[in-house]
């Protein structure tokens, strides 16, 4: 008797400990990431309102929401976010062929703008056709999430896809790519200060926005680089803090990939103020500092003591012989 309850016993034991093994094994699993559709079928437009979706949506940075689907053709006015929100992906699905905005603020007109945080990107499919916003009225922030390397827009939509508020990166330097055939344009401040890899399609800057170049050390810096199309018709902001030294080199586009077009309207300016003045011939020039649109390289050139002197006293000589002259 007392043999088969000691079996007994370790039979249970070994059940129990296989059962929690299991157990264990599915907590460890990865999350799948799940998709909430927008139907619209609330009394707002906020995403904080769970009837205007699917299902009532968990806002991670590992779930994706669909605008356009076949559910909803017609979304009308632009939705809101209502708060600050992590999603992975935002998808304009195959019917989004009306035009789709999202503001990025807490209410449906109001000015007080939110962070979108996005650990995915943006993907617009192949047979939508609508013009989409994402930062209606240029309020809130599309915030690259701290836990991702990069995020991706892969655009394939016969319509544009435009970016009006500000893209951020809490100065982490998060990459950012632009994929697919279709056309993306950026109008804010952004401040990000990651890589832009254009590898297809079209990405344009227009005359009201910024991208952000930090410069560093070692002639190192982000860049805008690719085989695709890129449109500079706004203003490249230069960060020289992290810089201090008195020569240097730093290849902000690589003109030798990407089919790159600088606008009339097209400028650089530092942090703190001080603007490039346009020389003419694609050359733009700040003191010492120099940037050729036909390289799209940026140096920082800052003359010899000992050619300073040279300049200085060949500037006294020719002012003495034209001096000398005028009396004669």
């Amino acid at each position: 008797m007392n043999t088969q309850t000691s079996k007994n016993r370790r039979s249970n034991r070994h059940l129990a400990t296989t059962l929690l093994t299991a157990a264990l094994a599915v907590f460890a699993l990865p999350l799948h990431a799940a998709d909430y559709t927008w139907t619209g079928g609330g009394t707002d437009r906020s995403w904080g309102t769970n009837s205007n979706w699917s299902s009532n949506p968990a806002f991670t940075t590992s779930n994706n929401l669909i605008f356009g689907d076949s559910t909803n053709t017609s979304l009308g006015a632009p939705s809101y976010i209502g708060a600050a929100r992590s999603i992975g992906t935002i998808i304009f699905g195959s019917n989004a062929d009306s035009s789709i905005g999202i503001r990025l603020t807490t209410t449906a007109t109001g000015s007080a703008g939110r962070n979108l945080i996005v650990a995915g990107g943006v993907k617009v499919d192949s047979d939508a056709s609508g013009n989409h916003t994402i930062g209606v009225g240029g309020l809130g922030s599309f915030r690259i999430s701290s836990g991702t390397e990069s995020v991706t827009f892969d655009h394939n939509g016969t319509g544009t896809l435009t970016v009006a508020a500000e893209i951020s990166d809490d100065a982490l330097g998060k990459s950012l790519n632009k994929t697919g055939t279709g056309t993306l344009v950026f109008s804010a401040v952004n401040t990000y200060i990651g890589d832009t890899i254009v590898s297809a399609g079209t990405l344009n800057l227009t005359n009201t926005s910024e991208m952000r170049f930090a410069l560093k050390e070692g002639n190192v810096s982000n860049s805008v680089s690719g085989d695709g199309t890129v449109n500079f018709n706004g203003l490249l902001r230069l960060d020289n803090t992290s810089f201090t030294g008195t020569s240097g080199a730093w290849n902000l586009v690589n003109v030798g990939t990407l089919n790159a077009t600088f606008g009339s309207t097209f400028g650089l300016a530092f942090m703190n103020g001080p603007t490039f003045t346009n020389a003419g011939g694609g050359i733009y020039t700040n003191g010492d500092w120099t940037f050729n649109t036909g390289t799209g390289t940026l140096t920082l050139t800052v003359p010899e003591p000992a050619t300073c002197a040279f300049l200085a006293g060949l500037a006294i000589l020719t002012g003495t012989i034209i001096r000398r002259r005028i009396r004669a």
